[in-house]
């Protein structure tokens, strides 16, 4: 019995079958020490790239952030400080109630936000009768592309309440 290879050349199914016993080849112990590199290499690679990578800082955003009342609405204004616009803007109050504003923001001009305006991912209203305003955190986009951060928490806040010509640079 004889099978046709694509070369022309004949060859028996006995010899297209057999492995060749004097050939190198793993033992179990070299197959699960392989794997067990295979599987704990890259994480370790990763972890160690994080730990020696220096992070990434994020520039500090130059604007005023005042808390003020506005016929009878409690209300947040961020002022744009920079020379240049500054764009996807994003008030964030103690971390879980958001207002997203997708419009830029020129030179010195103010986004104001009621606070019953900001609300959580599922719906639920920020109501400042109710709630304690611990942190506010205000992130846009900077001229050059670059992400910009201001975060008030604590004393900050309360430097900023009711006063027009507060706010932090």
């Amino acid at each position: 019995m004889s099978a046709d290879i694509s070369d022309g050349s004949a060859a028996s199914v006995s010899d297209l079958g057999e492995s060749n016993p004097n050939a190198p080849g793993l033992t179990r112990l070299g197959l699960s020490l392989l794997l067990l590199v295979v599987v704990t290499l890259p994480p370790l690679l990763v972890l160690l790239m994080w730990w020696i990578l220096p992070q990434p800082q994020e520039a500090r955003l130059p604007a005023g952030v005042v808390l003020h009342t506005t016929d009878g609405l409690p209300q947040i204004s961020v002022t744009n400080r920079s020379a240049n616009a500054i764009s996807n803007v994003e008030i964030n109050l103690n971390g879980a109630f958001h207002h997203y504003a997708s419009l830029p923001l020129e030179e010195g001009e103010a986004l104001s936000v009621p606070l019953a305006a900001f609300a959580r991912k599922n719906g639920l209203r920020f109501d400042p009768e109710k709630i304690e305003l611990r942190k506010i955190g205000v992130y846009a986009r900077l001229s050059g592309g670059a992400r910009g951060v201001l975060v008030l928490q604590g004393e900050e806040i309360a430097a900023i309440r009711n006063s027009p010509s507060s706010g932090q640079e």
